[in-house]
């Protein structure tokens, strides 16, 4: 139900946000049918305290963590919660705040931060402890050592990644090969080279033999 609640805040979010900043005693309630959201005046509360007001679009990781819970109580799978928890916090916070950094500027149409409120701050204040290049800087090597936490593939890949001319020169190998159609081919090749080779021998043969040939006397 959050996960359709929310999907809905952002079609209908607009006009449910200028209601819930000015939300009157009793408009919760929708008796007038004034929220738009698919799941009604509760719906869009959740919505926009989740996307608006905390995390904007990571948000979404919320429900979804609660659908794991849910399939952990049923014992439909073996999982660690706490390993997936702190996972998608982690997650939820770095792309709150890379949202808020470099996706908030090219959806300018937006009512919300797409990194929410929470994003924003966080951008704000590392900007201006730091400037845009340390924050950039400190997203960065976050995202990193969270991939080198999940696998230690990830040093392979950087490695990679800083020497791309030495891999593509491991992984391509050049070989000089014959182009002849077949053996066939190949063999009248070496023939006529060898041929080729045989007469120019002939002929110097016979041109110092006419050299050393002694003058007829008359």
């Amino acid at each position: 139900v959050i996960i359709i609640a929310m999907i809905s805040f952002l079609n209908t979010g607009a006009n449910d946000q200028s209601l819930l900043e000015n939300l009157k005693p009793g408009e919760w309630t929708n008796t007038e049918k004034l929220f738009q959201n698919y799941c009604g005046s509760w719906g869009a509360i959740v919505s926009y305290w989740l996307i608006a007001i905390n995390f904007g679009f990571p948000a979404f990781m919320l429900p979804f963590f609660v659908i794991m819970v849910g399939l952990q109580m049923m014992h439909a799978y073996k999982l660690n919660l706490w390993k997936w928890f702190f996972c998608m916090i982690v997650v939820m916070l770095w792309m709150s705040v890379t949202f808020a950094k470099f996706i908030a500027p090219i959806m300018p149409s937006l009512t919300f931060n797409p990194g929410g409120k929470h994003g924003l701050f966080v951008v704000q204040n590392l900007e201006n402890i730091m400037g845009p290049p340390g924050l950039t800087a400190i997203l960065f090597f976050v995202a990193v050592a969270f991939l080198t936490y999940l696998t230690t593939e990830t040093i392979t890949v950087i490695r990679k990644a800083l020497n791309p001319i030495g891999y593509i020169s491991n992984k391509v190998k050049f070989e000089i090969t014959n182009h002849g159609k077949n053996r066939k081919d190949t063999e009248a090749i070496d023939e006529v080279y060898a041929s080729a080779a045989y007469g120019a021998g002939t002929e110097d043969e016979k041109e110092e033999y006419k050299e050393e040939e002694p003058a007829k006397v008359i």
